[in-house]
């Protein structure tokens, strides 16, 4: 399998790539530097605008700040905005449609470890209202977009649905929105283990839809919510982790894919979605970063023909560390049949330009039919190989789950 390295970084500017995003005719990377042993440099964004050309700074965010946990694309019909949430800030960095970058508040004086860790974007069906959403550590906020606010969006007060009363996930950590999709004309949230609907209406509310019966242990829960064939993917992470396909009629659900095996290793899936592509005969194919051996290759795991199969990513001669998680995959939007991934997972351990950025195609990250193999040839694969993954079993700490 052939990947060519698209971007690192220097001077201690990224430990880890994030989330990436298309918008328009540009690629985008949110960078964070969470425990970074470099020189104070707070996170950025970076924006490549064509195929092979270098990668361009977007925007640089305020030092004290630990990383961008996300970024996303509000494509209000007067504009799009681009908005980017902090891990460790209660703010939204935003970029309106003049393309000026500011950053706001969100959640009044909510103080604190915080994080804003995803984005969502619905046409209200009842008001017709066109509405961003931001997931926050305390709940959902919405808002409409308003060219005198600042970065053109005025952001609701309060929460559309507060979380910051609900029980703690392991660890003690807050539960999170991980995480929206829209299928059938609704909006979903992942929060933890759950799955909410937006009621939509003038004052908007969220219905819990779906609960994980089978969630095991976990700092996060489910991750990744993507529309796929029909149906709403997640990611499970924790000790039960799997991919798992719900009904958005029946909300029943289908175990895809069981990640953990069972020896039940904590691993985490589909970090910020599940890629969606199209094969070279026309068959889909989906595509999910896993994170990897503290002391090897990242991975990620790919459904092609209806068969699954669980891949490394290794890349030793040409980055000078190891790459440990697959964190963000996204195809080109330059139609050139190229993938793009991305990562790095510090794990609470002091970091210094870790962050990488890959290309591939996209045939080289689908493997033949005939090198498809089964779930338990892959188990047996990675305990004769002294599988490391970083959780392993329930042998973690809470200061382990920071990210």
């Amino acid at each position: 399998m052939t990947f060519s390295v698209s971007y690192t970084p220097s001077g201690g500017t990224a430990t880890e790539a994030r989330q990436y995003l298309v918008s328009g005719r540009s690629l985008y990377c949110a960078l964070g530097n969470w425990e970074n042993s470099g020189p104070a440099n707070g996170p950025m964004v970076i924006r490549r605008d064509s195929p092979g050309t270098p990668w361009a700074i977007e925007t640089k965010f305020d030092p004290t700040t630990i990383a961008c946990a996300a970024i996303g694309e509000l494509p209000f019909i007067r504009g799009t905005v681009l908005a980017v949430g902090f891990f460790g800030r209660s703010q939204v960095g935003m970029r309106d449609p003049t393309g000026k970058w500011t950053t706001v508040k969100l959640g009044g004086g909510v103080t604190g470890k915080v994080q804003v860790r995803s984005f969502g974007f619905h046409v209200d069906a009842v008001t017709k209202a066109h509405l961003a959403f931001a997931g926050h550590d305390v709940g959902i906020f919405s808002g409409a977009y308003d060219n005198t606010a600042p970065g053109y969006v005025r952001w609701g007060a309060a929460p559309e649905i507060d979380i910051s009363k609900f029980p703690t996930m392991s660890g003690g950590h807050p539960q999170r929105v991980t995480s929206f999709a829209e299928i059938n004309g609704k909006l979903y949230a992942a929060v933890a283990q759950a799955l909410y609907e937006r009621q939509d209406g003038a004052q908007g509310t969220w219905k819990k839809v779906w609960t994980n019966k089978s969630p095991g242990m976990s700092q996060t829960g489910c991750r990744g919510l993507t529309a796929v064939d029909g149906a709403l993917w997640v990611g499970v992470e924790g000790t039960n982790s799997r991919v798992a396909s719900i009904d958005p009629r029946t909300f029943v659900d289908t175990t895809l894919y069981d990640v953990s095996g069972p020896n039940h290793y904590y691993q985490i899936v589909a970090y910020n979605n599940f890629a969606v592509v199209k094969a070279a005969d026309g068959s889909e194919v989906v595509i999910a970063g896993l994170d990897g051996k503290q002391s090897g290759p990242a991975r990620y795991i790919v459904r092609s023909h209806g068969a699954w199969c669980k891949r490394p990513i290794s890349l030793p001669a040409l980055l000078p560390h190891t790459m440990v998680s697959c964190r963000t995959i996204m195809p080109s939007p330059f139609s050139d049949g190229v993938l793009y991934w991305g990562g790095y997972d510090c794990n609470s351990n002091k970091s210094k330009d870790t962050a990488w950025c890959l290309e591939s195609t996209v045939a080289d990250a689908t493997p033949a039919t005939t090198q498809m193999v089964t779930q338990a040839e892959e188990i047996e694969y990675e305990e004769e190989e002294e599988h490391e993954i970083r959780f392993k079993r329930f042998d973690f700490a809470p200061s382990d789950l920071e990210d």
